[in-house]
């Protein structure tokens, strides 16, 4: 098991050097219907804004889609990203789109936001990513107004590499994955410029040992949540068909969590 700063160097380099990747699916996902369901998504599930606007923070911004998609007269939009290089884009795509919005290189286990500044803060397959989640969603939880909400959209990506019944459901679906697509589920990561390191970090983030959204709901609980609402299918929302199939033994789940 990699230490808390090893993994999250390792999380750093991985994300720069596989940023013009995720940029070019992200600027495919802004040509589909995926950004609007992902609008309608998010915006049903925010809170009343209390000010003129309704401030959202966006965690691991990635190439910046929650903001090209969010940004408004009405909505506020700050981005972070541990990588200068996924920041750059995330700009690049802001302004690209038209769009207007805070984008900051930024740990998201620190933040370097006052406590309840924001509405709401969400993510995107981040949370599988986090050196010390426990830490990160403490500081997520601080940031958050009373009244905000946390939303939450990930899933048990890394399970199979710790749970012998996840191991065998993941073998068995991607024998499945591969006979109608030729090509194996994991097979991505031989695209990127160092296979290993990608390997790497998917057996060692801590969340992977976690059967969630149980786990992440002890610890928002604790951190003082009070109103939850989880839904297991929502991936049956946002992804295509072949998405959903490809992805069938990790579902994605969303949670909102309340202060």
């Amino acid at each position: 098991m990699e230490s808390q700063k090893e993994l999250q160097n390792l999380v750093e380099r991985s994300w720069t050097e596989s940023a013009p990747g995720y940029d070019a699916i992200v600027e495919a996902e802004l040509q589909s219907a995926k950004k609007d369901a992902w609008k309608t998504l998010i915006l049903a599930n925010t809170p009343k804004r209390q000010s003129d606007r309704l401030k959202i923070l966006d965690i691991g911004t990635g190439p910046g889609f929650f903001p090209v998609i969010l940004a408004s007269e009405d909505v506020e939009v700050s981005g972070i990203d541990c990588t200068e290089e996924m920041a750059r884009m995330a700009e690049k795509n802001v302004s690209k789109h038209g769009k207007k919005a805070n984008i900051r290189v930024m740990d998201s286990h620190s933040l370097d936001f006052s406590d309840g500044s924001f509405d709401v803060v969400l993510s995107r397959n981040v949370s599988w990513t986090l050196s010390d989640p426990e830490k990160a969603y403490a500081e997520w939880a601080r940031v958050v107004r009373p009244g905000g909400r946390v939303l939450i959209f990930d899933a048990n990506w890394q399970r199979h590499y710790h749970d012998e019944e996840a191991r065998k459901f993941f073998d068995e679906h991607d024998k499945d994955f591969f006979a109608q697509y030729g090509e194996h589920i994991e097979g991505f990561m031989n695209h990127f410029r160092d296979p290993e390191q990608a390997r790497t970090l998917r057996r060692s983030t801590p969340m992977g040992t976690h059967q969630r959204p149980q786990w992440d709901f002890d610890v928002l609980l604790k951190l003082g949540f009070r109103r939850f609402h989880f839904d297991t299918r929502v991936g049956e929302v946002v992804w295509t068909p072949e998405e959903q199939f490809k992805n069938r033994y990790a579902p994605m789940f969303m949670i909102s969590a309340e202060r």
